[in-house]
């Protein structure tokens, strides 16, 4: 039983929490308020966790059954003799009531931004907590020093000030940036739209400018890997590190514009995890367009792909840009869903690349990005859209092997990963009819033309290629003794990284007409390479047998394409321009 009165429409129930000297342990009463009258209230941002074991919780004299991470939350965030006042989702929701979740729900963006303060819950702390604190100042000293690469050896660490290698500050270090919290949608829009954040971690309250710097000096010092310990994640699955990330750039696009953009945030939650699919754009509604949040109708008894494509025709319909087809770079097949509409309930397969269009400067459909200039439309009498372009090429040949990177000293994915590219050379000295030399066009395609991941790449960097290359080759026999800090390693390090950016989930190709690049992984000879009006890239599409219209693939980068060329074609009447159906 659970104390639930109906709530009239924009009212809420706040929980008035307070420690029990009786029961030694904290209790509470609701209350509803309009949400324009309410007091002055925090909201909690936690994880729900199993449902089961359950604790009691007294609530308005009822005894209510909460998990496990929630009772523990409830008993860290007042001390005895104090009290506070809270709104928390699984207790002041009546969460058997669709009707009220689904109130509730669209109500979110402004319970979170009216709330004094966002009180996250991490969980209990990891032992060596206290030694980990006390370190982090001489770490991020550390870090700053070391810059943007730094390589892992006992000699760095002692030089830069660092714990030892084998020190437990590190492990203690990942516990925190492991919390499960990091990992779960709802809480990105929770913390995003917060006023102030307040940190907790069984006894311990956190400084969230701290953990923000903390974690962009580890990243940007690639020790991201070795805190982890070598443990592999689930692809596009975010820890700590890229969720803080996450989390900074979109508070800070929110500060600036007010709202954020459609695309980034759908292209964030796919790599978090929900109970139920369509949270994927209900736990984000919140930080969209107020236009577009308006348009979105709460339903939790809808299927997921009937959500996902209404979703996705209503941004056709009122966003005459092509973020739709250039966020995801490629699609996964849900059934009911057409090949266009993207399937939020799979990680990206690879990179996104339209996404860095306007700092790696491709321009493959515009002169100038970004473009308004589009024409997008959905069909009439069917979920087809409608995009206008260029058909530029067909796929002649696709490298039948996936990239591979070996990470501590791996002699076999070495071997492998000299194979893909000895494949991948092969394809590029025959499309430009070198057959002893390394083409331009091969390195800058093995790296999308990108360094440091959203960077252009002006300067030739045929010396990081062979010292890769050379790198591999010695893996294939040895341990690499990586002691050496000289520039050049760091350069190859920078190099690789790279290519591992552009290069996973994609395949090299070339094409009859004889351009190289990298597709979607699941791009096949005749596939057709063409660009729409407006895209920064290119794109891969496949043409139906029975009727005239085509498969959307994905975005590609294709060498000599990518600086509006196919428009140059068109003005000098090579190329027509065309309406591709996408279905």
């Amino acid at each position: 039983m659970r104390p639930y009165a109906p709530l009239p429409a924009n009212y809420i129930r706040i929980l008035h929490l307070k420690w029990s000297i009786r029961e030694k342990s904290p209790d509470g009463q609701l209350a509803i308020y309009s949400l324009d009258k309410a007091p002055l209230y925090d909201a909690l941002s936690y994880v729900w966790g199993c449902p089961e074991p359950t604790f009691p919780f007294l609530c308005s004299g009822v005894e209510m059954r909460v998990p496990s991470n929630l009772s523990l939350a409830l008993h860290r965030i007042i001390a005895p003799g104090d009290s506070r006042n809270l709104w928390i989702d699984q207790i002041c929701v009546h969460q058997n009531d669709d009707e009220e979740k689904a109130a509730q729900v669209k109500m979110m963006d402004q319970i979170y931004s009216r709330a004094d303060s966002v009180v996250v819950w991490l969980g209990e702390a990891p032992e060596g907590m206290d030694l980990a604190l006390s370190s982090v100042d001489s770490i991020q000293r550390g870090l700053t020093d070391i810059g943007q690469t730094a390589l892992i050896t006992s000699a760095n660490f002692e030089r830069y000030g660092l714990p030892p290698i084998s020190s437990p500050v590190w492990a203690s270090l990942h516990a925190i940036f492991s919390s499960t919290w990091f990992e779960r949608l709802w809480t990105l829009q929770e913390v995003v739209l917060a006023r102030k954040i307040e940190v907790r971690m069984g006894a311990y309250v956190l400084d969230w400018g701290m953990l923000s710097s903390l974690s962009s000096k580890i990243s940007m010092a690639n020790l991201v890997n070795f805190l982890r310990d070598g443990t592999s994640r689930p692809k596009d699955q975010v820890d700590g590190f890229a969720a803080i990330n996450h989390i900074e750039i979109l508070r800070s696009t929110k500060s600036q514009k007010g709202f954020i953009g459609w695309p980034l945030l759908l292209n964030t939650s796919r790599t978090r995890s929900c109970t139920v699919d369509v949270d994927r754009i209900y736990a984000v509604m919140g930080l969209m367009l107020e236009h577009l949040r308006r348009l979105i109708q709460v339903d939790y008894k809808l299927l997921v792909e009937a959500v996902f494509l209404k979703f996705f025709k209503m941004v056709v319909e009122h966003d005459s840009t092509l973020y739709l087809l250039y966020t995801p770079c490629c699609r996964n097949s849900m059934l009911g869903l057409p090949s266009w509409c993207p399937n939020l309930c799979q990680p990206l397969e690879a990179e996104p690349l339209g996404l860095l269009a306007a700092t790696c400067e491709y321009r493959a459909g515009c002169r100038v990005f970004p473009s308004r200039s589009s024409e997008i439309k959905v069909s009439l009498d069917s979920d087809s859209i409608l995009v206008q372009g260029l058909s530029i090429d067909r796929v002649e040949h696709v490298v039948d092997l996936d990239y591979v990177w070996p990470y501590n000293n791996q002699p076999e994915l070495a071997r492998q990963a000299l194979e893909w590219e000895a494949a991948c050379l092969k394809v590029a000295q025959k499309a430009y009819k070198m057959p002893d030399g390394v083409p331009e066009a091969h390195w800058r395609t093995l790296i999308a033309n990108k360094i440091h991941v959203s960077m252009p790449c002006k300067p030739n960097l045929i010396d990081d290629y062979h010292n890769m290359k050379n790198f591999l080759q010695l893996r294939t026999t040895s341990t690499v003794d990586m002691a050496a800090t000289g520039d050049s390693v760091v350069s190859m390090v920078n190099f690789a990284s790279a290519v591992q950016h552009a290069c996973r989930g994609r395949r090299y190709f070339n094409t009859e007409q004889g351009y190289i690049g990298i597709a979607p992984a699941d791009t096949k000879p005749g596939d057709v390479v063409c660009i729409f009006f407006s895209g920064p890239t290119p794109f891969i599409i496949r043409q139906s047998q029975l009727v005239p219209s085509y498969t959307f693939l994905g975005e590609c980068y294709v060498y000599g394409l990518m600086n509006s060329e196919a428009l140059d074609m068109m003005e000098q009447g090579t190329l027509q321009s065309e309406t591709f159906e996408l279905h």
